[in-house]
């Protein structure tokens, strides 16, 4: 017989704990554990005098009733109200089989045996027979996964198609050029897909309470006591919410990484949040519902090109996953004949056009917005029209502005980021 110390035979329970027993029993293992007697004379087979290391509770067992320690015990064995297995691991159903005996009810199971695009799903639900594993209907690249909708920051919404190649690209680009996280790691969003689209990358997520319609009223209290009770490790969150968490955060905090985007990053926000946050590593990302990331920097390479002000807004070089062209600003559609004569060279102000396997190909019904805001080449590739202006340099982006906020006065284009920025330097103008 082997001899199983405090009940330890399975990592996905906690030892100590009667479903970890049943477990060890189930196997044929003995158990080598300690019994102590509770406050009301109760006996209870565990092997420390606290709670503390298996618990985290600072709790003696002789000082606590029975009813009291198998509360903390029930609350504290499985955290989890919903299971779902790796689509990198193949499972035979006797593993699955013993797992859902000791899973228990009030937990949600998702089994896959395979995920992949072009490839059928095996699943087996906790609520049907195990004999019952069904092969969902194929799916292709091309296939639509979902539909997010744009700011409408220049215009009524669009709805901008997803599909699962659209998803797995994504994910994979993020997963190269921000790495995951430690393990045990925490994130926090207050951008609801990019949340979701964390979990595709294997992290684990601190869901906000958040109005939807009004996303720029995110309280900042909230945001800060939140990243202190659920041990948040890596912050992702808007300039301007950026702002107002450096404003009133203290050393006390559990961040190692914090990254921002969907809107241009001040000059003031870089250097504040360098000073008073020097163990935070912070990243900027430039991307837009079609098609994120485009470009992904660092706040220190941001601030390493201050000495260069009134340029533009500094965003690095463009991911490798992505094709970027710069175009002469046109505010009509455009054809495959007119695009190869619209693209500009170095230092030349203009549209941002990308295209790659993470840039949107469509939309929801909306045939016109397609004409307005995509390219067909004439290799039939599909171009994403930004709508933002900027221009290359040595082989990074800078922006100077959205196409409709250009100023001409006697033929001379103004830009408004460069002139934001001199406001700023000037004037300590922000948020302008």
């Amino acid at each position: 017989m082997h001899l199983i110390h405090r009940g330890i035979v399975n990592k996905l329970f906690k030892e100590n704990l009667l479903i970890s027993f049943k477990q060890s029993f189930k196997k044929g293992y003995g158990i080598e554990t300690d019994i102590h007697a509770t406050k009301d004379n109760e006996f209870i087979c565990f092997h420390d005098f606290t709670l503390k290391r298996i618990l985290k509770r600072n709790l003696s067992v002789k000082n606590l009733n029975y009813s009291k320690i198998k509360e903390i015990s029930t609350k504290d064995t499985i955290e989890a109200r919903l299971v779902i297995f790796r689509n990198d691991v193949e499972y035979n159903i006797s593993e699955i089989k013993e797992l859902i005996s000791v899973i228990p009810s009030s937990v949600q199971l998702s089994l896959m045996k395979k995920w992949k695009v072009n490839g059928a799903t095996k699943a087996v639900n906790k609520n049907l027979q195990l004999s019952e594993i069904y092969n969902s209907i194929d799916i292709a690249d091309e296939d639509n996964a979902l539909i997010t909708f744009t700011s409408g920051t220049s215009g009524t919404p669009k709805g901008a198609n997803r599909t699962y190649g659209f998803i797995l690209a994504q994910a994979e680009t993020l997963k190269a050029h921000l790495g995951s996280t430690e393990q045990a790691s925490v994130d926090y969003s207050n951008f609801p897909i990019v949340g979701l689209a964390n979990f595709a990358l294997g992290n684990t997520v601190a869901i906000p309470q958040l109005n939807l319609m009004k996303l720029h009223q995110s309280n900042p209290d909230e945001v800060i006591d939140q990243i202190k009770d659920q041990n948040v490790s890596r912050l992702i969150v808007s300039p301007s919410l950026l702002r107002k968490v450096l404003e009133k955060i203290t050393a006390n905090h559990t961040l190692k990484t914090v990254m921002t985007g969907g809107a241009p990053i001040s000059i003031n926000l870089v250097q504040t949040a360098l000073e008073k946050c020097t163990s935070v590593y912070f990243e900027a990302i430039y991307g837009s519902t079609e098609a994120e990331p485009i470009c992904i920097t660092t706040f220190n390479e941001i601030n390493k090109k201050l000495a260069e002000p009134l340029k533009g807004v500094y965003v690095g070089p463009p991911v490798p996953e992505v094709q970027l062209k710069i175009l002469e600003l046109k505010k009509v559609p455009i054809n495959s004949t007119t695009f190869e004569t619209l693209q500009l060279n170095d230092g030349e102000i203009g549209e941002i056009v990308v295209t790659g396997n993470h840039v949107n190909k469509n939309y929801y019904e909306n045939p016109a917005a397609f004409a307005k805001n995509k390219i067909v080449d004439s290799s039939e590739t599909i171009w994403h029209r930004t709508g933002d202006l900027g221009y290359l340099e040595k082989g990074v982006l800078y922006l100077v502005g959205r196409d409709h906020r250009v100023i001409e006065r006697n033929g001379q284009k103004y830009y408004p980021y460069p002139i934001e920025q001199f406001l700023e330097l000037e004037f300590g103008l922000n948020d302008l």
